[in-house]
Formats: C-alpha cells, sequence, structure tokens
C-alpha cells in the first residue's frame, strides 16, 4: 500500500512541474503563434487534463465521478477531440452540409447529353389538333370527350353511394316511376 501512495506522490510533483511551466507561459500570445488546428488541440487537451484531474479528485473525496457533470464533461471534450482528429486526417464530414452522389450525378448529366437515336427525324410542322373551340387537344379528344368521361366517372360514385347504403332521394322517385311505367 506504501508504495502505490509513494508512486501518487511522485506523479503529483510531476505533475506539479508541469503546471508550473505553464504558469509563466502567456496563452494568448502561445495561441497567436499556433494554427488554428493546433490551438484547438491544445485547448481540447487542456480541458481534458483538467477535467481528468478533477475526476481524479472527486474519486479521491468518495464522491463517485460516473454520477457526477464531469463525466458529461469529459465525453464531450472525447467528442470534439474525436473531431479534431477526423478533421486532421480529412476523413470527416460535416453531417449538414450537403454532398454530392457523384456516380448518380454522372448518370444524370450523361442521360440528358445523350439523344436518343430517332431524335434527328422531324416531327411534323403543324401545330397540335384544336377543337372548335380552338382549344388544344390532348391525345386526339376534344374537351367534350373528357366530359363525357368526367360525367361517366360521377355516374360510377352514385352507385358505389346507392350500393354502400346512401340512398339518392331522387333516384329512388325516379327508379319509382320507371317500374310503374313498366307495369303498365
Amino acid at each position: 500500500m506504501d508504495v502505490v501512495v509513494g508512486d501518487v506522490v511522485e506523479k503529483m510533483k510531476g505533475l506539479e512541474q508541469l503546471l508550473s511551466l505553464l504558469d509563466g507561459v502567456d496563452m494568448v500570445e502561445m495561441k497567436s503563434k499556433m494554427t488554428p488546428m493546433d490551438a484547438a488541440k491544445f485547448d481540447s487537451l487542456m480541458a481534458y487534463s483538467f477535467n481528468t484531474l478533477f475526476w481524479v479528485y472527486l474519486s479521491s473525496k468518495g464522491i463517485d465521478p460516473k454520477t457526477h457533470d464531469v463525466k458529461k464533461e469529459l465525453d464531450r471534450v472525447k467528442d470534439v477531440m474525436h473531431t479534431l482528429h477526423l478533421l486532421e486526417h480529412g476523413t470527416a464530414r460535416n453531417p449538414k452540409q450537403p454532398s454530392v452522389n457523384k456516380e448518380v450525378a454522372a448518370r444524370m448529366i450523361t442521360a440528358s447529353i445523350e439523344k436518343p437515336a430517332n431524335h434527328h427525324t422531324s416531327k411534323s410542322s403543324t401545330s397540335a389538333p384544336k377543337d372548335k373551340g380552338g382549344r388544344k387537344v390532348k391525345d386526339g379528344k376534344s374537351k367534350d370527350n373528357n366530359q363525357k368521361k368526367q360525367k361517366k366517372q360521377k355516374k360510377k360514385k352514385e352507385k358505389k353511394n346507392d350500393k354502400s347504403g346512401k340512398r339518392n332521394p331522387d333516384k329512388s322517385t325516379e327508379n319509382k316511376k320507371k317500374r310503374r311505367k313498366g307495369k303498365k
């Protein structure tokens, strides 16, 4: 047990010597000479070191540091250090920054540039067919045909409503009149 305590005392003396080196240093001047990446690494190293020392202090006082806020702070600093490592090695990407899928972009560009083989054939220069009112006709069908389709669809919906139990009072009276005429 005395060996462990003696070892801790020696380590603390070594730590005091290291910290005394930082005592006389002007941090602003020192960081101004660093690159932004080096300054960020230095700041994260200092934050991690001091939080680790506080962790040890809490442990020495019998307080569980895992339940203390220092745990969250250490995790946050570890995340920053990991991000800095990824940035330094060029493997990090901001998830909020959009990226381009190069394969898909190349396919889209190729597809838009390439023309179909029958592209060179000329289409007739006549304009699209028009109905009586001068409106363009889609697929060779006039607006009257579209109205007929809409009426048919409306009738189908009415029949569905009749089958579903919803009776149209006007329809039921018409049906009664038809039945009466048929009996006569």
